[in-house]
């Protein structure tokens, strides 16, 4: 399994790009098989271009891109209408996320859906929910790995 870090998110106080896969490699370290996805690799889901590339980049093995249900309301990769080499073909496992009402709506993806929910006590979890406690001072320790939560502390991070 490959994790993507996004570049840039202009919704959220983001910290530079380099310091986030670092978060990130971090939080798997323990986990086998899991790696974070290439640096000189850039993948943006609203870019057909970028993901057809991806799909080349694995020839005759199956991509499936991994989101929870949020991204895929309010995204605007998903809001635009599907074309060749789009994020909408894709084969998709949704996290579905703690407080979505109803049935989710994801007739916008012609590929294959799987969708899933967390156990308990992780579905609460988010990078929002983070960067507020962090910003209010709060423990994060349920939310994040310990190294990945010292790493943040001692360079002041989210604040």
């Amino acid at each position: 399994m490959l994790l993507a870090v996004d570049e840039f998110s202009w919704s959220k106080r983001t910290q530079p790009y380099r310091i986030r896969r670092e978060i990130a490699a971090m939080s798997v370290a323990d986990q086998f098989h899991v790696h974070i996805f290439p640096e000189d690799f850039p993948v943006n889901i609203a870019n057909p271009q970028n993901l057809r590339q991806l799909r080349r980049a694995f020839p005759g093995r199956p991509v499936s891109i991994v989101v929870g249900s949020d991204v895929v309301a309010h995204a605007s990769s998903y809001q635009k209408p599907p074309e060749p080499d789009s994020i909408h073909g894709f084969d998709h496992v949704i996290f579905r996320r703690a407080g979505a009402d109803g049935a989710a709506d994801y007739s916008c993806i012609t590929g294959n859906v799987l969708e899933l929910t967390l156990p308990e006590q992780l579905e609460d979890i988010s990078s929002t929910r983070i960067r507020q406690a962090v910003d209010a001072n709060r423990d994060i320790s349920p939310l994040i790995d310990p190294v990945a939560q010292e790493f943040i502390y001692r360079h002041s991070l989210y604040l």
